[in-house]
């Protein structure tokens, strides 16, 4: 049996719904491709001044006030310290002492004097009694200082920021004498005495002036 061949009109309404499908197919490939694509990441808002960190202000740190020798003696103790001394070796300065000898050391007692030294003395001329002389000095005559000190029986080391030398001489019927330096920052603070109780006494002056 012969199939009837279809028309031109029926080919050109086949051809014609094809080429639409294809159409609509290609379309409908372009949109899903497109809703598929990721938007691209937005750019985050600028930052507000509230969302920003101030920067940290650095703190300066403070310069410590250079030592100077004090001008009257109460400035080198502590309140503690004078109320001892003071039931102890009573009084402070007296005329009898206007003139004391601050050391025993060769050569160390000539120093202090030519600096012209602030004199605290406890207690009356006799064996009983505290000379301290407080001075500028320069980094040559500290070494000087340091030199005759340890050259001469003084036991010498560091100590709070600067060098302390001391030296205890025992005697006959209890006789006790001794000398107690420290140097530092350009001062020098110097101690003889004689049958004293001067437990802490450097410790105080040093704890005083370099507070």
């Amino acid at each position: 049996m012969r199939t009837a061949a279809a028309s031109p009109s029926t080919r050109r309404t086949a051809s014609a719904r094809a080429g639409v499908c294809a159409t609509v197919l290609l379309v409908s490939l372009f949109l899903t491709s497109c809703g598929a694509s990721s938007p691209p990441d937005a750019a985050p808002p600028p930052a507000s001044d509230e969302d920003r960190t101030p920067a940290a202000t650095p703190v300066p740190t403070p310069t410590p006030e250079p030592v100077t020798v004090p001008t009257s003696c109460e400035e080198i103790y502590s309140g503690e310290l004078i109320a001892a001394l003071s039931s102890k070796h009573a009084p402070l300065n007296d005329a009898s002492m206007a003139d004391p000898n601050y050391s025993n050391t060769e050569g160390v007692e000539e120093l202090l004097r030519t600096l012209d030294p602030l004199r605290c003395t406890w207690g009356v001329a006799g064996p009983v009694g505290i000379v301290t002389g407080v001075a500028a000095v320069t980094a040559e005559q500290s070494a000087a200082v340091l030199e005759m000190l340890t050259s001469s029986a003084f036991a010498c080391g560091d100590e709070s920021g600067g060098t302390k030398c001391e030296f205890r001489s025992e005697g006959e019927k209890e006789f006790l004498l001794g000398e107690s330096h420290f140097l530092r920052d350009g001062i020098w603070v110097s101690t003889f005495w004689i049958n004293a109780d001067i437990t802490g006494y450097t410790e105080d002056i040093i704890a005083t002036m370099w507070a």
